[in-house]
C-alpha cells in the first residue's frame, strides 16, 4: 500500500496526527488561544506530509497525486484565512475550500465515470437533502453570503454524490465506503456546524470542538482515500 521505505514510520505518522488533533481540541477546551491557532495551522501540513510520505515521489507525480496535493494546500490556505477576522477573509477562505471541493470532484470523476444506479441515486438524494435542509435553516441568516454559500453547497454536494458513485467500482468500492464517502460526509457536517456558529453568532466550546473533530477526521479520511486511489491495494500486495 505505502510507498515509504519504512511503513512503520507511516503508521506512526497516522497515530501522531490523530494525537495532534486531540491536542488541538484540548487547546480549544482549555481556552489556550495561541496554542489553538498554532495547532490548527499545522493540521493540514501534517496531513499533506502523511500523503506525500505514503505516495512517494512517483505518486506525487501522477495527475491524481498532484490534484490531491493541491486540494490539501487549498484547505490549508482556507484554514489560515478563516483564523482571521472580517468578512473578506471569510469569503476568501470559503473560496479556497471551493477549490478543494473542485479538486475532489476532479479526482472522483477521474477515478470512475459517472453511472446512474442505486448507489449514485442514493448519494445524490442524501447530498441534496443535506444541503437542502442546511439552506432552509440558514437562508434568512446568510445575507450577502447567500450566493457564495449556495455555490459552496452545490460543490460539496456534487463531490459527495460522486463519492457514492465510486461504490460502483469493483476495485475501489471498499476505499469509497471506508474513507471517501464518510470523509466528505463529515466535511459537510463540520461545515454545517461552523456556518451555524457563525451566522447565528454562537460561541460554544463544545460546538467549536465538534467542528474541529469532524473536520480533522474528514480531512484524514479523504487523504487515506486519495492514497488508495493512487495505489489501489490490489496493486500493492
Amino acid at each position: 500500500m505505502f510507498k515509504s521505505n519504512n511503513p512503520g514510520i507511516v503508521f506512526f505518522y497516522r497515530i501522531f496526527y490523530l494525537f495532534f488533533l486531540g491536542f488541538h481540541n484540548h487547546c480549544i477546551s482549555e481556552g489556550w488561544t495561541t496554542w489553538r491557532m498554532v495547532s490548527k495551522s499545522l493540521l493540514l501540513p501534517l496531513i499533506l506530509g502523511y500523503l506525500l510520505l505514503s505516495i512517494g515521489k512517483k505518486g506525487a507525480g501522477q495527475i491524481t497525486g498532484k490534484i490531491a496535493i493541491a486540494a490539501l494546500l487549498f484547505s490549508w490556505w482556507g484554514d489560515l484565512l478563516l483564523m482571521g477576522d472580517g468578512t473578506q477573509l471569510f469569503l476568501w477562505g470559503m473560496i479556497c475550500f471551493m477549490l478543494t471541493h473542485l479538486c475532489n470532484i476532479r479526482i472522483l470523476i477521474k477515478a470512475h465515470s459517472f453511472r446512474w444506479n442505486v448507489n449514485t441515486l442514493t448519494g445524490t438524494v442524501i447530498s441534496l437533502l443535506a444541503v437542502g435542509i442546511f439552506y432552509y435553516l440558514m437562508k434568512d441568516r446568510l445575507g450577502s453570503f447567500l450566493l457564495p454559500v449556495v455555490i459552496y453547497m452545490a460543490l460539496i454536494a456534487v463531490s459527495w454524490a460522486l463519492s457514492f458513485n465510486l461504490l460502483n467500482h469493483e476495485q475501489l468500492k471498499k476505499t469509497a465506503a471506508s474513507f471517501i464517502v464518510p470523509g466528505i460526509g463529515l466535511f459537510i457536517f463540520s461545515d454545517a456546524i461552523l456556518a451555524y456558529n457563525k451566522f447565528f453568532q454562537l460561541s460554544s466550546v463544545l460546538l467549536d470542538m465538534l467542528v474541529m473533530i469532524t473536520y480533522g477526521l474528514a480531512q484524514w479520511l479523504i487523504a487515506e482515500g486519495y492514497i488508495l486511489l493512487i495505489y489501489p491495494k490490489e496493486e500493492n500486495k
